[in-house]
C-alpha cells in the first residue's frame, strides 16, 4: 500500500479499491464478475494521500487515470472497495457554461463550495489573463482550460482531483500551475495530478498499468 509520510495524517485512503472504467460495466454486474472483467476494471488499489502530497497519476490513454478520478470524486460508484476521505475536495471536470461570463462562472462555482476560498476571483481571473466579463463561448480552448483551473482553486478545496490540467496550456501558464500546486501543498493541501509528463513535480507517483 503507498502510504504518506508517516507524519503527514490521510486526507485520502483508498482500501482495495476496484474501479469500473468509464463506459464499462455497472458496479452490480462489476462486483458479481470480478474475475471475468479485468479488461473492464482497475485495481483493487491501495493507497493513501496525505496532507501537503503532491500524487502523480501515471498510465498510458485508457488505463484508467480519469476513472480513478471520477470514483475518488464520487461521479462513479466503485466496483469494489472502500474510500474514505477526511477532507474537501474538488475534480476538474467537464465544460464551461457557454452562455455565462468567466466571473459568473467563478462566482457560481464558489457559492456551491462548502469551504471558504483562499484567493479571490478577481485576483485568479489576474493570475490567468482572464477577463471577469468575458463571455464563456468567446473563449479558445486553452482560456477554457483555465477557467476550469480556476473553478478548483476557487472552491477552496483542501485536495484538488487534476485530470490532464496542462492540456492547452502555454508553457507560462503550465509553469504557473506547477508553482500554484506547489505553493497549495505547501499550506497544507493536497493534490492528485494525472498526467503523462515525466516531470510535474510530484511527492510520490502512482502508475495505472491497464
Amino acid at each position: 500500500m503507498a502510504e504518506p509520510s508517516p507524519l503527514a495524517p490521510a486526507v485520502l485512503v483508498a482500501h482495495q479499491l476496484v474501479v469500473q472504467r468509464a463506459g464499462g460495466v455497472s458496479a452490480s454486474m462489476a462486483q458479481e464478475s470480478l474475475g471475468l472483467l479485468g479488461g473492464l476494471l482497475l485495481g483493487p488499489l491501495d493507497f493513501a494521500v496525505g496532507v501537503g502530497e503532491c500524487i502523480a497519476l501515471t498510465g498510458a490513454n485508457g488505463s484508467g487515470k480519469s476513472s480513478l478520478l471520477a470514483t475518488l470524486a464520487g461521479a462513479l460508484p466503485p466496483a469494489a472497495g472502500q474510500i474514505r476521505w477526511e477532507s474537501t475536495s474538488c475534480w476538474m471536470v467537464g465544460g464551461v457554461h457557454e452562455d455565462l461570463t468567466v466571473g459568473a462562472e467563478l462566482r457560481f462555482w464558489r457559492q456551491i463550495s462548502p469551504t471558504p476560498p483562499i484567493q479571490s476571483i478577481a485576483e485568479l481571473c489576474a493570475q490567468l489573463q482572464l477577463a471577469p466579463d468575458w463571455k464563456c463561448r468567446t473563449l479558445s480552448s486553452g482560456q477554457k482550460q483555465r477557467v476550469l483551473l480556476a473553478r478548483v482553486i476557487c472552491s477552496g478545496a483542501q485536495c484538488w482531483l487534476l485530470d490532464e490540467p496542462e492540456t492547452a496550456l502555454d508553457a507560462a501558464t503550465q509553469l504557473w500551475l506547477r508553482q500554484t500546486v506547489a505553493a497549495h501543498c505547501e499550506q497544507g493541501g493536497s493534490v492528485i495530478w494525472a498526467t503523462h509528463s515525466t516531470t510535474v513535480p510530484c511527492d510520490r507517483r502512482l502508475h495505472l498499468a491497464g
